[in-house]
């Protein structure tokens, strides 16, 4: 009886220490473009984000300031957890999920979002940045 005691929380302690997933560390300065096209117009401009022990802010180009989290399937999500008042494109608040992909020292953020109006996805979002720190 005792031995299959041991054994059981010896295989409760073996699954229990199971590895995270191998989740890309992406702590880093990143620098490049911020592109969103929304009703077939396309619009450009610089963007620079710091991402350092699971938090970003936003440098240049953009707004942002929160932490973020890799999800399991190439999805990032940033919380961003500052207050605005203006009316704009909200969607171009580092905010939300998006789908990520890394390449050398590359990393692209991806977002399809379906607008009010239409109900089909109407605005894609972009940035493709590269690590300078």
């Amino acid at each position: 009886m005792k031995k299959l005691i041991y054994l059981s929380l010896l295989a409760f302690a073996l699954t229990a220490c199971e590895k995270e997933e191998n989740l890309p560390l992406l702590d880093g300065t990143y620098s490049g473009t911020f592109r969103t096209l929304v009703n077939k117009k396309e619009q450009v401009n610089d963007f620079e984000v710091v991402l350092d022990a699971r938090r970003f802010i936003t440098n240049k180009g953009g707004a942002g300031l929160g932490p973020f989290e890799l999800g399991t399937r190439n999805n990032v999500k940033f919380v961003d957890e500052l207050f605005y008042t203006a009316n704009f494109d909200w969607n171009t608040i580092l905010t939300g999920e998006y789908n990520y992909q890394i390449k050398g020292d590359s990393l692209i953020l991806e977002k399809i979002v379906a607008l009010p109006t239409s109900g089909t996805a109407g605005a894609y979002y972009q940035y493709r940045l590269k690590k300078i720190k």
